[in-house]
């Protein structure tokens, strides 16, 4: 990575809401979160490309439909390997990922 690029910090959270995180009476300590949200950028609505997570996941780091992104191995779903990620973009880039 060049000191040029910018830091990137992508971070998932599975079943968190925003009132746990955002709302003025929040009942849960999140100071990690708190000074993210605070000194860097942060997105206070969001559209999920699907009802649950994994293929929601999958969608945004590939960023094609969640029925196009994942696959089922032995009754589990993975992330189509057809596909690139923009993780792997990142890592063309000299990023560390």
């Amino acid at each position: 990575m060049t000191e040029k690029q910018p830091n990137i910090l992508f971070l998932v959270i599975d079943s968190l809401s925003k009132q746990k995180i955002l709302d003025k009476n929040k009942n849960s300590e999140t100071p990690g979160l708190d000074f993210l949200v605070e000194q860097g950028t942060s997105f206070s609505n969001a559209i999920a490309p699907s009802p649950s997570s994994y293929p929601s996941i999958a969608s945004i780091l590939t960023g094609i439909f969640p029925f196009k992104s994942i696959v089922l191995d032995n009754k589990h779903f993975r992330i189509n390997p057809k596909t690139v990620t923009f993780i792997k973009n990142l890592i063309d880039y000299n990023y560390n990922a």
